[in-house]
């Protein structure tokens, strides 16, 4: 009785796999693993942060000094973050594809314009966040993280940011977290915010260190 009733269930539940389709079961799997990756992402927002130390920064002085002058810095968007990017949005591109050959190929007349137009333009950008030199910094407010050519840009002299404060966060453990640059204009508006950034620690660390001129 044991043998048949396994038979029995083996028998069902092969016939149930043969009826769902593998484009459904891609994008279930894609769909967990995002779901994942959110989770992680507001499971590591909500973690406590230990010490913060803000330091005050004039920007009077950038670029004006020999040595800073002719400097030109850029902020980019992690790597990490960038083949995050095109890796999600080429996959769900080609699995909308894949759908066209499915029933209900209509889906993808949804999927595949939307993800499609995605990856395209996280391919072509060259995901700059920022350029500073001796004038000011220029910010990209609208579709900034992806194309050049599709984002505006602000472009904010140095006489108009009175306000540049070096935040430096560590966990409760006191080990290091991050270090970001927030710069406000004369009317308080937050002109350019490091700590809700995606640039590397390191091209951060660059404009800080220019703002200093050192």
């Amino acid at each position: 009785m044991v043998v048949l009733g396994t038979k029995i269930y083996t028998s069902i539940f092969m016939d149930t796999m043969e009826q769902i389709s593998w484009p459904f079961v891609i994008i279930v799997l894609i769909l967990g693993v995002v779901a994942a990756i959110v989770w992680i992402w507001i499971w590591r927002q909500s973690l406590p942060i230990g010490l913060r130390e803000i330091e005050s920064a004039s920007c009077s002085h950038v670029g004006k000094s020999a040595a800073f002058k002719d400097n030109k810095i850029a902020v980019s968007t992690r790597k990490s973050v960038v083949i995050s990017c095109r890796f999600f949005y080429t996959v769900i591109s080609l699995v909308y594809i894949a759908l066209l050959l499915e029933p209900f190929w209509f889906i993808s007349l949804v999927g595949i314009p939307l993800f499609g137009f995605l990856a395209v333009i996280s391919w072509r950008s060259d995901w700059i966040e920022a350029n500073a030199n001796a004038e000011g910094i220029e910010i990209k407010i609208a579709f900034g993280t992806f194309s050049a050519k599709l984002g505006r840009k602000k472009f904010v002299p140095w006489s108009e940011i009175t306000s540049c404060e070096v935040v430096t966060t560590h966990n409760v453990y006191g080990k290091f977290i991050r270090r970001s640059p927030i710069l406000k204009d004369t009317k308080g508006r937050i002109v350019f915010d490091g700590s809700r950034s995606k640039a590397s620690q390191e091209d951060l660390d660059r404009l800080i260190n220019f703002i200093r001129g050192t």
